[in-house]
């Protein structure tokens, strides 16, 4: 199926010194820190997801476009925002 370019995100990893990483991609994979019933997991992330700000546990993130792996790094915890059409990830590491 054709990539369409409006089912894109865009996907920022920002660290205490500067951009990390500057992507598009279709859907991310983030690390989210433990929820309601106590467990972490990840948490998926498409166009249209809600608005959301995001505890992050220190694992991996991975982003996707078209089935293809963009970008898989490890982040050291922090927060990932997600809002219009955008994903910025606020980390104190990258690994």
């Amino acid at each position: 199926m054709p990539e369409n370019s409006t089912d894109r995100i865009k996907l920022r990893v920002v660290t205490p010194t500067g951009a990390a990483l500057d992507a598009e991609c279709d859907s991310v994979r983030l690390n989210a820190a433990a929820g309601e019933d106590g467990e972490p997991g990840m948490l998926g992330i498409r166009r249209g997801h809600l608005p959301a700000l995001i505890l992050l546990e220190r694992g991996r993130l991975k982003a996707f476009l078209g089935g293809e792996p963009v970008a898989d790094i490890g982040v050291g915890g922090g927060f990932a925002t997600v809002a219009d059409g955008s994903v910025t990830v606020l980390t104190s590491e990258i690994f």
